[in-house]
């Protein structure tokens, strides 16, 4: 489990990376440890899935929004090496296709509004533009039988 840990910190760390995040800084290794930590007590709610073919390729995170318990922020990060080959669309498909077709939550992810790459991921994926918050573009999940 460390070893993930810490190369997740590496994929979160990677300049690409944390540029469009909400602090837009490198996280301290004390600091990721602590909230690998919390995921990992709350994972029975708000699953942490790492998609794996020999190496780790990426995350894809669901938590339950602070605002309403009935939302879902989605997250996905994908390892530097392999962006462009499908990763993000392969979690993404996984986790809504699981989804029952009466699935209650509403699903949004919290995008820079500078990173053009993640918004036209979400966009092809049936999200869309619900509000600006600050730096960030809040896209919500249209609907899960389209």
């Amino acid at each position: 489990m460390e070893e993930d840990s810490l190369e997740l910190l590496e994929w979160r760390n990677d300049p690409d990376v944390y540029r469009f995040t909400r602090s837009g800084n490198p996280i301290a290794l004390e600091a990721h440890s602590k909230w690998m930590a919390s995921r990992l007590e709350r994972l029975a709610t708000d699953p942490i899935y790492i998609l794996e073919k020999d190496v780790n390729l990426g995350m894809f995170r669901v938590d339950t929004s602070n605002e309403d318990k009935l939302a879902r922020e989605i997250s996905i990060l994908v390892s530097a090496n392999h962006l462009g080959i499908g990763v993000g669309s392969q979690m993404i498909n996984l986790y809504l296709n699981s989804l029952p077709k009466s699935n209650y939550y509403e699903h949004f992810a919290r995008v820079h509004q500078k990173n053009e790459k993640s918004l036209s991921f979400f966009s092809k994926h049936n999200f869309v533009h619900s509000r600006n918050e600050n730096e960030f573009v809040i896209l919500k999940l249209m609907s899960l039988n389209e």
